[in-house]
């Protein structure tokens, strides 16, 4: 129900999560997607939870990062930036999108 979801907006969204992968959503002109680097996920993996198993979330990634390569997707690498350089970062990206759909 989340790509019907996305795909019947006609303006500029953000989906998060693991559950949407590139082959659901595909990669197009109106994709890109924030991808940390899989030891900086490690990382956060671990701020979140110290000493947990986070075999299963790395699964995730794999798979996402596995379907984007060898595409024409834009992947923004997010890490060590701040969300607002993230933001920056999407917003150039998608610029003329967001100015012609009065966001």
């Amino acid at each position: 129900m989340i790509i019907e979801d996305v795909q019947a907006v006609k303006t500029p969204v953000v989906v998060e999560g693991a559950f949407v992968t590139p082959v659901m959503a595909g990669v197009a002109e109106n994709a890109v997607w924030l991808m940390p680097s899989k030891d900086e996920q490690l990382v956060r993996l671990e701020g979140r939870n110290p000493g947990g198993e986070h075999g299963g979330l790395i699964w995730g990634w794999e798979l996402i990062r596995g379907q984007l390569e060898g595409t024409d997707a834009h992947v923004i690498v997010v890490d060590g930036q701040t969300v607002e350089e993230t933001l920056k970062a999407v917003e150039q990206r998608f610029g003329a999108r967001l100015e012609g759909s009065g966001s």
